[in-house]
């Protein structure tokens, strides 16, 4: 029985949460920002960051007594995934041509973030209740 998620069953979670509230959230702020494509192709940026910080904090969690990620650690590493993706917006990466405020992306970014971890610890679970006894696996 393995109850720590896998990185397969990171990444499945990631996807289903980016895919859900993720698209909702863009589509609701890109009609308040006026912005059409950049939210959805910053949502693409925050998947591949992800998928590849989700590879280091695997490995990292593989250190722990108890092999298991804490929600405050959950935490910290929202904060440290934002820091990151709002450099890379500063750099102004392909596809984005929006120019977003601080305030912007924070409402945005923790919008997601919050909805998501709710998702994961609450909608997920109901959907697939095996799912904590799979490593995140669904399938």
């Amino acid at each position: 029985m393995i109850t720590t998620p896998t990185l397969s069953g990171r990444w499945k979670t990631r996807l289903f949460i980016l895919s859900t509230s993720g698209l909702v959230f863009a589509f609701i702020f890109s009609a308040i920002f006026a912005s059409q494509t950049s939210l959805f192709v910053l949502l693409l940026y925050w998947l591949v960051l992800g998928f590849g910080l989700d590879i280091i904090f695997s490995a990292l969690q593989r250190f722990r007594w108890d092999q298991d990620w804490p929600p405050l650690y959950s935490i910290l590493t929202t904060v440290i995934e934002g820091g990151i993706l709002w450099s890379i917006l500063n750099s102004k990466p392909p596809g984005i041509t929006f120019g977003f405020s601080v305030l912007q992306y924070i409402l945005f970014f923790l919008s997601i973030s919050i909805v998501g971890f709710f998702e994961n610890t609450v909608l997920l679970p109901i959907l697939f209740p095996d799912r904590r006894f799979r490593g995140g696996e669904w399938f």
